[in-house]
């Protein structure tokens, strides 16, 4: 004999989807905690929020069908992004057909960790991340955006700030059972980068790159992992400002637009052989020879003088090996010239 629990349950469920949604809004929006759970609001949103509203009436207001997150002193849509600018894109598309748009992306450069005792609500410890954000970490979320950047009507302005996370010790990841990444906070910001025209994207590639380049020269002249190369090169060639222009081995060569429209035989050998020199050094000396032939002794000792200037102007005597150092250079650079 049944008991009706299916049935109550079934009831008990009926009743809970027939709730308006109109009300549940309501009440969401009426309620400060519930309200902060809905919008899922972070502190450190908030506090940016609240710097670039014109006014606190300026907050979360409603433009074409969508929420904006603050309107500043001079008219323009402020939309704070901490991460996944994927979320926003198409917001963000439709917005910049009719208004300036401000796209507000903090980058964390100083990060302190603070444990918090869920109970007392106690400081049981703080300590300094490890961790450095530097500008070119925007890129691992422009990724997302490169389609329709650069724009008139879209400026995305950087933030290097400092902040705090704010941990439960006892909170851990379901799966990995790590300490659960907690509340980011603002202390201050130490800078400012807007970037808006082709000219703020091209300026991280360094004027001193050679062109053509490959993703790992870029990684070598920037200082940073390939990965990091790779989405520059993405987002850029996304945004029409460098093409493809050839292909060197497994390595694709890339240019300003404009700038070369065919691969000069020179020039391509010259990539490559400064691409073995960084990764294969007995290919580097075999290539070489079959490429200078007669010259090709004199480049390679030229090469160890180089490499031993070099420790010489990490230990002994900075001033003199700079001098010898570029004296060096200038004799390297003239020999192959000759030979070309």
């Amino acid at each position: 004999m049944s008991d009706g629990t299916g049935y109550q349950r079934a009831k008990m469920k009926s009743r809970r989807l027939t709730i308006p949604y109109v009300e549940c809004c309501t009440l969401a929006v009426t309620s400060t905690p519930i309200a902060r759970i809905a919008l899922a609001e972070t502190t450190l949103h908030h506090q940016l929020k609240a710097l670039y509203a014109a006014a606190p009436d300026q907050m979360e207001c409603v433009y074409d069908g969508f929420r904006i997150d603050a309107v500043s002193e001079d008219g323009n849509l402020v939309e704070i992004q901490t991460a996944n600018f994927g979320a926003i894109r198409s917001k963000l598309r439709r917005l910049i057909r009719k208004r300036k748009v401000t796209l507000v992306h903090p980058i964390c450069q100083t990060k302190f960790i603070v444990n918090v005792d869920e109970k007392s609500g106690k400081v049981s410890s703080r300590r300094k991340s490890p961790k450095h954000g530097d500008w070119i970490d925007i890129f691992q979320e422009l990724v997302y955006l490169a389609e329709i950047l650069p724009s008139p009507n879209l400026s995305l302005e950087i933030l290097l700030t400092e902040e705090e996370e704010r941990r439960n010790p006892q909170k851990r990841t379901r799966r990995r059972r790590r300490q659960a990444k907690g509340e980011r906070r603002l202390i201050k910001i130490h800078d400012r980068r807007t970037l808006q025209t082709p000219e703020d994207f091209l300026s991280f590639i360094p004027a001193e790159m050679p062109t053509p380049f490959t993703t790992r020269g870029l990684a070598a002249t920037i200082g940073q992992e390939e990965r990091i190369a790779r989405q520059v090169v993405y987002c850029l060639r996304e945004m029409k400002l460098i093409q493809q222009i050839g292909k060197l081995r497994n390595h694709y060569l890339y240019a300003l637009v404009g700038e070369v429209n065919d691969l000069n035989p020179n020039v391509r050998r010259d990539i490559e052989l400064r691409e073995l020199r960084q990764s294969d050094w007995p290919k580097y000396e075999t290539r070489l020879k079959d490429c200078y032939s007669e010259s090709a002794g004199s480049i390679l000792e030229m090469e160890a003088a180089l490499a031993e200037l070099s420790e010489l102007l990490r230990e002994i005597d900075p001033g003199r090996a700079a001098v010898l150092l570029q004296r060096e250079k200038g004799r390297i650079a003239r020999i192959q010239n000759a030979v070309k």
